[in-house]
């Protein structure tokens, strides 16, 4: 007996469904970008892809809802209505159509986890150029290197990267230099 679908959980069953999508998206006329692999574009719009979340943007209302009814033809679909958060990303439109993306809750859940404390001094620029990190008071004492945590460490500077990748630009020098140190 053959089975002409994946099933859920089997190693190729995530294979299969993003071929699938990208046989359907090429049937539709979009070509999918080379330099991102998750972005299909047309004349019309564009169409982002996480595993099976979509993100569709388009000038045209009609086109956006025409395109909606193909996809609903082809997979079971359930519309969310306007983008306003994906992979923890806050999306919100001002009223002149810009659209603005932050991490909020993200970084309030990074504060928790790590218990850092919220009224910290905050500052324009998180380190100063130059500024020359050293492991020296490592090395003095003993009880000194039990007080650092390495797999603490790493999950923080984990999660700066991401919050750095997505959308704060403006601490990616101080994360990189702190990422020397994990």
């Amino acid at each position: 007996m053959k089975l002409n679908k994946a099933l859920y959980g089997l190693k190729q069953a995530p294979r299969l469904w993003n071929k699938t999508l990208v046989n359907f998206l090429n049937n539709l006329k979009f070509q999918q970008l080379i330099t991102d692999t998750c972005i299909f574009v047309n004349k019309d719009l564009i169409i982002a892809i996480y595993v099976d979340d979509k993100v569709i943007i388009g000038r045209k209302n009609h086109i956006i809802v025409d395109f909606k009814k193909q996809v609903n033809n082809r997979f079971k679909t359930k519309d969310l209505g306007n983008l306003n958060f994906i992979l923890g990303i806050n999306v919100e439109r001002l009223t002149d159509n810009t659209l603005v993306i932050l991490q909020k809750n993200n970084i309030d859940k990074l504060m928790k986890d790590f218990k850092i404390i919220s009224e910290t001094r905050n500052t324009d620029i998180p380190i100063q150029p130059g500024h020359k990190l050293t492991t020296e008071l490592l090395h003095e004492t003993e009880s000194l290197r039990k007080l650092v945590d390495a797999t603490k460490y790493r999950k923080v500077i984990g999660s700066l990267i991401y919050l750095m990748t997505c959308t704060r630009p403006d601490i990616s020098y101080s994360v990189s230099i702190l990422s020397r140190y994990m």
